[in-house]
């Protein structure tokens, strides 16, 4: 990672990712009402992505990678550094997913609040008090050039995959506090494991009881997808993300696919961080509190 991203802790890293996660959510749902206490502050954020009237007057910020309007207070040469990481970045994804660059990913850069976000016309990144938060835009960028949507009933697979392609293409990151395998060993070790079943009708998050639901089958998800890649390919993946049936996919029933790929965790010598270790500050610390609950 460069200093840029260095600038940013790994808590307020995974952070940011989980607060964006759920601003998709909120777009997907259509303005749904969601009652967490920072969830205005989004949809103030979410507002400002059909302002793009403006956009003809940002500043234009050539990259390889992007079409860039910049429309913020930071400096041309904080931006460029800012696009470096994210073609990096993009680049990483592109050589992963075995996909050729075709057209430039529409970014606009404004002055506000909040972490980045994704609406049907590109990226939008927000200049706060001298920081311009990319930690999201790998999660996106596997969104955008995989042309995927992320609805009720395919968090488990579509979240799932574009968490798995973030832990491949950088696995020192720890985005989400710790591994993915980490995470289903420790809903196991205490009890809490959301069985696939479950976890493919997860759902939207619209109170504590779903939005615990919604982040274990984004976290049981990335697991599971990084078997279904190493055992049967990165294309067998996709289709799974694009919402084919797990059961033709594979061949399996959902009980044959859960166990072989227990089997595959078993065997990952991984040990599990403490559950607040590995929030830190994030939204994820519901989980931690339901999984107090359940081991008093």
């Amino acid at each position: 990672m460069s200093s840029e991203r260095k600038n940013t802790s790994q808590e307020s890293r995974s952070a940011g990712i989980v607060r964006t996660i759920i601003a998709l959510i909120v777009l997907t749902a259509f303005f749904g009402t969601i009652g967490y206490s920072f969830w205005p502050q989004i949809l103030l954020g979410i507002q400002g992505l059909f302002n793009r009237d403006r956009a003809s007057d940002a500043e234009p910020v050539e990259s390889r990678f992007f079409d860039v309007r910049n429309d913020s207070s930071a400096s041309l040469s904080q931006v460029r550094g800012v696009l470096k990481m994210m073609e990096i970045d993009h680049e990483s994804i592109l050589k992963f997913l075995e996909k050729e660059h075709s057209q430039p990913v529409p970014v606009f850069i404004k002055d506000g609040s909040g972490p980045a976000m994704l609406d049907s016309n590109g990226l939008v990144l927000y200049y706060d008090q001298g920081v311009i938060d990319t930690s999201a835009v790998p999660f996106f960028l596997v969104f955008w050039l995989e042309g995927l949507s992320l609805g009720p009933d395919n968090i488990l697979f579509a979240g799932g995959f574009a968490v798995y392609v973030m832990e491949a293409v950088n696995p020192e990151s720890e985005y989400w506090g710790q591994s993915t395998d980490a995470w289903v060993k420790y809903f196991k070790e205490k009890n809490a494991y959301l069985p696939l079943e479950d976890a493919g009708q997860a759902g939207l998050p619209n109170d504590e009881e779903t939005s615990i639901k919604f982040f274990q089958a984004l976290l049981e998800g990335g697991s599971l997808m990084r078997w279904v890649a190493e055992n049967n390919g990165l294309e067998t993946a996709r289709q799974l993300a694009s919402g084919m049936n797990p059961e033709d996919v594979l061949s399996k029933s959902l009980d044959e696919i859960e166990t072989s790929w227990f089997n595959s965790i078993d065997q990952n010598e991984v040990v599990p961080k403490p559950c607040r270790m590995a929030a830190g500050r994030s939204f994820l610390n519901v989980l931690c509190d339901y999984i107090d609950e359940k081991n008093p």
